[in-house]
């Protein structure tokens, strides 16, 4: 009341200088560019601005990805903001690193105690969730947001250790029983489909080019993006298309056998930038078919070459593709020794181990090594895994990381070595926690579900070991077959899926379940009849199976 009071006292002793205010007021807005805008700032590939409209009170931020003349996409309008409020004022607003989401904060009574919200700029939605009452000052953490249950964000799953989330998945299948949908490929590839959202994206040939191609959960292609020209794979199992996508939510990355590197936009497929690692580097070495896969640090895009010649890390920033680091990795293995087709593993760093913050694993050239993901230097090797300096050791298998241990399959199949994370320099004497002789897998990947370890071996020896010990703790023989096991073993929901190259899969329980069936009893079995090395994948109840010629999705 008191300020009512005051402002009504205001009013009255200036109410004869209405006419010369209204005059000042008109001369004033009369000299201002009603329509004005910022010069645009580029920052992480887009260019930001703020724009008005003729007539309307507050800014509108805006950006364009790329180039200035790109699309442009409204971050917030002001105005419409302000609509139907008395008082109105956006003080601060940051975009995250990946430039996926948007944090404001907005004071609607005048208070200058400001509300924080958070807007998916993907999807345009504001969540529901905001904080009350704080200051004007926003920072994202630099951290990756994290997958969700129903994502598999890249080849190993969400934690790169091959375990998926969930239950209810159909422990049967074939070409004619409980099939969701089946999708035609344009070409041959043999990577594991990303799963984000609703978006499923794999690699393949399309029209003599690599090409990423983007399928909805219901099986409809969303887009297809051909790049640059195919290299097609030598041996009869692979391709040019071997390296599986890895994805943020907001972009996805794709690597081919030709060099070529891609960051891509998830929604539809739009080139941000791209790359080719032999041209810039020097041409590809292997003597077979490139088969790494690219995998995400909190600010990378982070490639392993590992081959005979120059082998090195590469790492190049999510949005921009700038090369942050390069870092070589000539270890001195002998001739095919030198060679790895594995896939480094990304794990947060533990500094009661003396990590840093955030570290790559990477198995090849007959050594495991430790890089801070931050800017690729060497934290620690390990050697020792080919004593006798072998010179046909090439490696395919990719390491998996458990809480204290890198897990290392090596020597074409027939030893895994564990070693203790943590450490510093040549740790080869003192790290080693345990090795088997008698047990490993050239090709399929384990997988680390808790304290146990899922084993498959390329001829179809299943084992469930002990991650702490490396003792074993179940073990069974799979049914003879000519066909070998390349794809990947799943843990999921208390069971294990393998995946035989002629497609056939089975389903068999782990261990430890109280009260369930005995370990490694066959809970059901899935057919394609297709050439399959693609790792299945697991997400919302459904098993996605991606052979040469198909992605196949099974579901009740």
């Amino acid at each position: 009341a008191y300020l009512e009071a005051e402002n009504a006292y205001t009013r009255k002793v200036l109410e004869p200088l209405a006419p010369l205010q209204k005059k000042l007021y008109e001369e004033i807005v009369g000299r201002l560019k009603q329509d004005d805008a910022s010069v645009p700032a580029k920052h992480r590939g887009y260019w930001y601005y703020t724009r008005f409209e003729t007539g309307k009170q507050y800014p509108i931020y805006a950006r364009r990805k790329g180039e200035l003349d790109a699309a442009e996409e409204i971050l917030i309008d002001g105005n419409a903001r302000a609509a139907g409020k008395s008082f109105y004022q956006l003080a601060a607003l940051e975009v995250s690193d990946d430039g996926r989401w948007l944090a404001f904060a907005e004071d609607t009574v005048g208070r200058r105690q400001y509300t924080v919200h958070i807007k998916d700029l993907q999807t345009g939605e504001v969540l529901a969730d905001t904080l009350e009452n704080v200051e004007a000052a926003l920072a994202w953490a630099a951290a990756t947001l994290p997958a969700l249950a129903g994502d598999w964000p890249g080849w190993r799953g969400p934690a790169s250790d091959g375990v998926a989330a969930g239950t209810g998945y159909v422990r049967d299948w074939s070409r004619d029983t409980n099939v969701r949908w089946q999708a035609p490929l344009p070409g041959l590839g043999a990577s594991t489909p990303a799963v984000w959202g609703d978006a499923i994206v794999l690699t393949c040939a399309a029209d003599g080019k690599d090409a990423a191609v983007c399928f909805g959960r219901d099986g409809s292609e969303r887009w297809r993006r051909l790049l640059d020209v195919e290299k097609p794979g030598k041996h009869k199992k692979a391709t040019g298309c071997n390296p599986s996508p890895v994805t943020d939510g907001t972009h996805v990355w794709v690597y081919f056998k030709s060099g070529e590197l891609a960051c891509l936009e998830l929604a539809d497929g739009a080139v941000v930038w791209q790359t080719n690692l032999q041209q810039r580097f020097g041409e590809d070495t292997l003597w077979w078919d490139l088969g790494t896969s690219p995998v995400l640090t909190e600010k990378a895009v982070v490639i392993a070459v590992m081959q005979t010649g120059p082998s090195y890390l590469a790492a190049f920033d999510r949005t921009t593709g700038e090369l942050l680091w390069k870092h070589d990795r000539d270890l001195g293995a002998p001739e095919e020794a030198a060679q790895s087709y594995s896939t480094p593993v990304v794990v947060k760093g533990k500094p009661a181990l003396g990590e840093p913050d955030e570290v790559l694993f990477v198995l090849g050239a007959d050594h495991v090594t430790a890089h801070d993901a931050a800017d690729g230097r060497e934290v620690w090797r390990a050697g020792g895994l080919n004593p006798t300096g072998h010179k046909y050791f090439r490696s395919i298998a990719s390491p998996v990381v458990t809480d204290t241990l890198v897990i290392a399959p090596y020597a074409r199949g027939a030893t895994i070595t564990a070693i203790r994370r943590g450490g510093s320099g040549d740790v080869t004497g003192t790290h080693v926690a345990w090795a088997r002789a008698d047990i490993g897998a050239d090709v399929p990947t384990p997988a680390a579900s808790g304290t146990m370890l899922v084993v498959c071996s390329d001829n179809g020896r299943l084992e469930c070991l002990d991650a702490a010990s490396g003792r074993t703790l179940a073990r069974t023989e799979l049914a003879k077959n000519r066909h070998a096991y390349s794809a990947s073993p799943v843990v999921v929901d208390g069971a294990v899926i393998v995946t035989r190259e002629d497609g056939e899969s089975q389903v068999l329980a782990l261990p430890g379940r109280q009260g369930g069936p005995e370990p490694f009893a066959i809970l059901g079995t899935g057919v394609t009849g297709e050439m399959t090395v693609a790792t299945p994948v697991c997400v919302d109840g459904t098993v996605l199976v991606r052979t040469h010629d198909s992605l196949w999705c099974f579901g009740r």
